[in-house]
């Protein structure tokens, strides 16, 4: 009786120690996701605050001057297929909206003939917003590895985050633009 009793008070604690470590491991996990993706919303907004450079043009521009509500960085280059395919949207999005409500700023990439395949790829695509003359700097500021990406923040604070092509002309997001737009009217 003894032994039996000893065994069952031992099946019981390590159950209760089990159940505990799977909810404090639960709880932890589903917390996880949620500060992360504030933390990476807040290094982004911090990088916005820092952010200049000069554009194919030679103006220097400094985020802390932009004083339209949407801000989109659009990081690309003229060998990235997929992000002479999201231009169009992009430019499209820009003609709607004009920069005093959408600032378009395209941050590039190219490491060679720069100015050369800039001014090529602002004429074939009818490119309507600057781009700033990375050298690597800002995309490493902001961490970005992948080409086409874009972060769109709505009055300094990060609305989302887009690897890979984009159309700024979905539903979705014009409707989210238009609202921000209308508030600050």
């Amino acid at each position: 009786m003894n032994k039996t009793y000893g065994f069952f008070i031992f099946v019981l604690a390590f159950t209760g120690f089990l159940a505990g470590q799977v909810f404090f491991n639960r709880i932890q996990l589903t917390a996880s996701p949620l500060s992360k993706e504030k933390s990476k919303a807040s290094f982004y907004e911090a990088q916005l605050k820092k952010l200049q450079g000069k554009t194919s043009d030679g103006t220097e521009i400094k985020a802390s001057d932009i004083k339209a509500p949407v801000v989109i960085l659009n990081f690309w280059a003229s060998w990235c297929v997929p992000c002479l395919q999201e231009f169009p949207s992009l430019v499209a999005l820009q003609k709607q909206f004009g920069k005093k409500k959408v600032f378009v700023l395209g941050i590039n990439s190219d490491e060679e003939n720069v100015k050369k395949n800039i001014n090529k790829i602002y004429k074939k695509y009818n490119l309507n917003f600057p781009s700033i003359l990375d050298e690597g700097k800002i995309s490493s500021l902001f961490n970005i590895n992948n080409l086409p990406a874009s972060l769109i923040f709505i009055d300094g604070k990060l609305h989302k985050t887009h690897i890979g092509v984009t159309d700024f002309m979905e539903k979705e997001l014009v409707t989210k633009i238009k609202a921000a737009v209308k508030s600050k009217s």
